[in-house]
């Protein structure tokens, strides 16, 4: 290329696929409700189950949804996002090394933060994976998404990082 000559940008691809869904609902699952937990680590999956039949039972036949959140899924049910908590995925260690008293800078906060997210991670692939098992809908996406990385609050708008 030419000194002082741009390129000329692509079109981006997205641009000839229509939009999804916007968001019709979200469900908070408690991770108390999914999980036991006075017991390091451990799921109901009779609860997790009774959630993916009631999911499938509302959806709508050939829909899809978005993407989901902290340990999250979407669900064939158009325009649903489901968010969970930790339950007894992540606050054990949490609390064994002082997440929330912090400071961040403090190596013993820092390990506590790293085991805590990766229990939660383990407990967003069983949702996420009990989802993908579980759908009964036609064409239902499920994708997990960890909260930590893909959303935050900023000036009461909810902004997708680049």
């Amino acid at each position: 290329m030419k000194p002082g000559l741009a390129a000329t940008p692509a079109p981006l691809a997205a641009a000839a696929t229509p939009a999804p869904a916007g968001v019709r609902r979200i469900i908070k699952l408690g991770g108390a409700a999914v999980t036991v937990k006075s017991q390091l680590e451990t799921l109901r999956p009779e609860v997790l189950d009774s959630l993916v039949r009631t999911l499938s039972a509302t959806a709508e036949p050939g829909a899809g949804a978005g993407g989901g959140t902290s340990a999250s899924a979407s669900t064939g049910a158009s325009g649903t996002v489901l968010v969970h908590g930790a339950g007894s995925f992540g606050h054990f260690p949490a609390s064994e090394y002082g997440v929330v008293r912090g400071p961040i800078s403090d190596p013993g906060v820092r390990r506590g933060f790293t085991l805590s997210r990766a229990s939660v991670t383990k407990l967003n692939g069983l949702v996420v994976g009990a989802l993908v098992a579980g759908r009964r809908w036609s064409g239902g996406r499920v994708v997990g998404c960890r909260g930590a990385r893909c959303w935050a609050i900023a000036s009461g708008a909810v902004p997708h990082p680049e």
